[in-house]
């Protein structure tokens, strides 16, 4: 894991804090990056 100075706020700095934001927004309610997501949420043309 990549080493932060103790004030960095970054998700990285702190190990236990991003493994539960990666759990958190691996769940299906949250959109993932793809080819298709900005035609799916309406901001391109078919």
């Amino acid at each position: 894991m990549i080493s932060f100075p103790p004030d960095d706020t970054r998700l990285q700095s702190n190990t236990e804090l991003l493994k539960l934001w990666l759990k958190e927004t691996a769940q299906p309610q949250y959109l993932k990056s793809s080819p298709e997501l900005f035609q799916l949420i309406g901001y391109a043309t078919p």
